[in-house]
């Protein structure tokens, strides 16, 4: 685990272990976990702020909805390192932002299409775990059964979304689900090409 850098995290880590919540031991896991929930309230509250300051509110409720359930369901490819990870999320955020507006014009047979690809490749290939954190079989059908049911409740959305003529919020979930369809496929190329190094050594 990552040491942490947040003296605000080291402050509330040692009040907790002072008032006995808890022990000594847990001290580097319950910092772990703090980092990472203030890391991605920071990280959701700034992409907030970049729709409230563009004018892209809208956008930004409905990418973190979106993408937040896609990741949490069906993983997918993970950076090296937190510098990587932060520039890619922030970069493709702002430039989804900027392509949703020029995407309203696409026809309902591309809509369908694209729709139809996402699920099919996400039914696929999801859950895609990585070197770091390894899905057990049990972990597996229950992340494929959880990653069936948000893909039919995005596609109610989608249908909801199409018969009212809310095209720009139509949009914005294709361009998740598109964007989510590449995430899974390039974990699973880095998976495909990670087992075949580990074969390659073995039969050596």
């Amino acid at each position: 685990m990552k040491k942490s850098n947040t003296s605000f995290t080291d402050c509330l880590v040692q009040q907790l272990i002072r008032s006995e919540y808890i022990r000594s031991s847990e001290e580097a896991v319950v910092r772990y976990t703090l980092d990472y929930i203030f890391q991605s309230l920071l990280y959701h509250a700034i992409l907030l702020l970049i729709g409230i300051l563009t004018g892209h509110f809208l956008f930004s409720i409905l990418y973190i909805l979106t993408m937040g359930c896609l990741k949490y369901f069906t993983g997918g490819a993970h950076a090296p390192n937190a510098h990587i990870c932060s520039l890619l999320s922030y970069g493709i955020f702002i430039v989804t932002m900027c392509m949703a507006d020029h995407l309203l014009l696409i026809s309902s047979a591309v809509i369908l299409v694209i729709l139809c690809l996402n699920i099919f490749i996400t039914l696929l290939l999801s859950p895609v775990d990585c070197k770091n954190k390894r899905f057990s079989m049990v972990q597996r059908y229950r992340l494929k059964r959880r990653s069936a049911i948000t893909l039919i409740v995005l596609c109610i959305f989608v249908r909801i979304f199409f018969v009212y003529n809310k095209y720009y919020c139509l949009t914005v979930v294709l361009c998740c689900l598109s964007i989510n369809s590449v995430n899974l496929m390039v974990g699973f190329l880095i998976n495909k090409k990670e087992s075949s190094h580990v074969s390659e050594h073995c039969n050596l």
